[in-house]
């Protein structure tokens, strides 16, 4: 049977309260970040960050289907801006990592990613993830250092060296 008119709107205003809800409480955890930049901007700056390094960020509440941070308030992020940026720069260029594993079986039936933009960590290779990830490829984006909170681990070169790949598809087409 399908959903009432009144029954879908019902659902839209259920939806916009709860992202106006948590869009407010990442506005007051954003002004606590912005804050502790600004009383430790120094050591924000000096912090040595890592390419093909994995670390938990607080990336907040977004909009549309922009990654938000994950449950807990922390997600897995790899960094890769090179080593130059990240020792100079107050921010540094870094791609979410998922849960969320859209995949086909190919004839080995190993999992693929459906998504040339996509690069899976399985966590029988990465014990410190919580769980089997997708290198989001196509959601890389900037973020200040104050929101990079510990390490995690690392992936190997030869894995950096093929998310750059999944990366460099993202902007020009090519692999």
């Amino acid at each position: 049977m399908p959903e009432s008119d009144a029954i879908k709107f019902e659902r839209k205003r259920i939806r916009k309260f709860e992202k106006e809800m948590a869009l407010r409480a990442w506005s007051k955890e954003k002004d606590e970040l912005a804050k502790g930049w600004i009383d430790d901007e120094a050591k924000q700056k000096a912090r040595k960050l890592k390419q093909g390094a994995i670390y938990l960020c607080k990336l907040g509440e977004n909009i549309g289907s922009e990654m938000n941070t994950d449950e807990g308030g922390l997600r897995p992020v790899l960094v890769v801006s090179n080593d130059t940026i990240n020792n100079t720069a107050d921010n540094v260029a870094i791609v979410p990592l998922s849960k969320q594993l859209k995949y086909y079986l190919n004839r080995k039936k190993q999992k693929m990613p459906r998504y040339n933009s996509h690069y899976f960590l399985f966590k029988k290779h990465y014990p410190f993830l919580n769980y089997d990830s997708a290198v989001k490829c196509e959601e890389i984006r900037s973020v200040s250092k104050i929101r990079i909170d510990r390490k995690l681990g690392n992936v190997e070169p030869k894995v950096l060296q093929k998310i750059l790949t999944c990366i460099n598809w993202v902007t020009t087409g090519k692999k």
